[in-house]
């Protein structure tokens, strides 16, 4: 598991939600918490805002990656095999 992502835990200070065991969440890091301030910001340009939460989307797509399985695989470029 990557350190920007932990698995839902509901903490006494939040709301608990029925989630299923396999949801993970990014961690509420300082740069996270920024793009949020300011992506809910009523005053943020759209320019500020689509580049903002196209950060935010960016990092839990990143995420989302690392949670898949890898494969180690050999290939061969079939270009190099041409020369």
């Amino acid at each position: 598991m990557s350190s920007l992502c932990r698995r839902h835990e509901s903490h006494r200070n939040q709301q608990q939600y029925d989630v299923p065991p396999s949801v993970f969440t990014l961690r509420r890091t300082a740069q996270l918490e920024a793009l949020y301030t300011i992506i809910r910001d009523k005053n943020t340009s759209r320019g500020d805002f689509i580049f903002y939460s196209d950060r935010i989307i960016r990092l839990l797509v990143e995420e989302g990656l690392n949670h898949l399985p890898v494969v180690a695989q050999s290939r061969r470029n079939a270009y190099c095999m041409r020369l």
